[in-house]
This record gives C-alpha cells, sequence and structure tokens, in this order.
C-alpha cells in the first residue's frame, strides 16, 4: 500500500508557497504551509503522519543557519530535508548536505522533475542537483 508524502513547506514568500503547494498537493502530496521558523516550531501538536515526510525548505527563509535547521530536524526527526534554492551555489549545497539535507534543489526545476525528485526523497534516497556536474 503507498502512502501519500507529507511536506511541510517553509517558506517566506506567499505566492511561491501557494504555488509549491498547488502543485504538489495536485499531485497527493499531503501540504502544510508555514511562513517562518516560529510557525512551525511553536506548532502547539505534531499531527500524526502516516507515509513518508518531508521539510521542505526555500533557502529564501531565514531557515538557513546551522543551529535552526538542527533545531527543525529535532523537532521532526523523521522528515526528511530537502533545500529549495533560487540559483545554484556550490558552497550552500555543501552546507545543506553536511547538515542532512537528503536534496538540494535548483527553482529551475520543471514541475514533474519536481514531483520526482521528492518521490525519491520521500524514499530516502540522496538527490544531487544537475548544475554540480558542471562545477565539477
Amino acid at each position: 500500500m503507498s502512502y501519500p508524502v507529507n511536506v511541510r513547506l517553509l517558506c517566506g514568500n506567499a505566492i511561491v508557497r501557494e504555488g509549491l503547494s498547488r502543485i504538489l498537493t495536485e499531485r497527493d502530496f499531503r501540504v502544510t504551509q508555514y511562513s517562518n521558523i516560529a510557525a512551525i516550531v511553536q506548532q502547539d501538536e505534531v499531527p500524526e503522519d502516516i507515509g513518508p515526510s518531508l521539510l521542505l525548505i526555500d533557502d529564501g527563509t531565514e531557515a538557513m543557519d546551522v543551529e535552526t535547521l538542527s533545531l527543525l530536524q529535532k523537532r521532526f526527526p523523521c522528515s526528511y530535508l530537502v533545500l529549495l534554492s533560487d540559483r545554484f551555489d556550490f558552497q550552500i549545497m555543501l552546507k545543506a548536505f553536511r547538515i542532512g539535507a537528503l536534496a538540494y534543489i535548483v527553482k529551475e526545476i520543471s514541475c514533474d522533475r519536481l514531483v520526482a525528485t521528492l518521490r525519491l526523497v520521500a524514499m530516502g534516497e540522496r538527490v544531487l542537483p544537475p548544475q554540480l556536474a558542471d562545477e565539477l
């Protein structure tokens, strides 16, 4: 039996957050939206999740520091961390993987590839951006 993927979407930009939420919801993801760190960390109750869970963070939020991401990982220990970025940055990508991210996604990605990537991460796979090959 296949379970839907639960996504906690942390994104400070309302239109990006809404757009991502619609894209994922249309493809059978269960999305909970958060606009800032306080909203997700101070949540009174952590809902019981059935199936895999992703913590999808837009790097435009204040969440990119190690302390905050560590706090989020402690708050949601069974969630896989995925970072969304406006552009490829090798150093930020390294930082993301060092703190436990399973994927670093550049927003130039198509909807279908984004969904496929998130499904791979939900299975525990680590996903590297194609821009990394150019860097190497």
